[in-house]
């Protein structure tokens, strides 16, 4: 029981953290991810890949990664519960991709923000990813 508070506590602070970060306007977001390239292009990546271009890069990596991290965190919540495999991944996805989905119209409703399909899938993929590498990593 109290591993299962421990578990949805870390879901929801992860889920607090995405929803902290989509809630930024367009512009406080892009700087964000401005700063990044300024660090990148200090080892002269934009010399070899368009700065708008690894802008992009940069900003869909963070999906990648706050993704891959909840899928993590809601996976590790439902390995022990004594259910099929199929049915903790299956689980785990579907709450991804439900997050993933609210929160994209979230950003509908933030200046200078969108919500946007291709992100609900890259979201969703990357938590799949996250469940395959925890419960590859399970198994070890």
């Amino acid at each position: 029981m109290k591993k299962d508070l421990i578990n949805i506590s870390l879901i929801v602070v992860w889920m607090v953290i995405i929803f902290w970060f989509s809630n930024q306007p367009g512009n406080i977001s892009s700087q964000e991810s401005g700063t990044i390239l300024n660090i990148v292009n200090g080892f002269g990546i934009t010399k070899l890949i368009n700065p708008d271009i690894l802008h992009l890069i940069i900003r869909k990596l963070g999906h990648v990664f706050i993704y891959l991290v909840l899928g993590l965190l809601v996976y590790n919540f439902y390995k022990d519960k004594g259910i099929t495999s199929f049915n903790k991944i299956f689980l785990s996805v579907l709450i991804c991709y439900i997050y993933a989905t609210t929160d994209e119209i979230h950003q509908l409703l933030v200046p200078g923000r969108s919500g946007m399909y291709f992100d609900i899938v890259l979201d969703t993929l990357s938590s799949l990813v996250g469940i395959f590498t925890f419960n590859h990593l399970k198994k070890k």
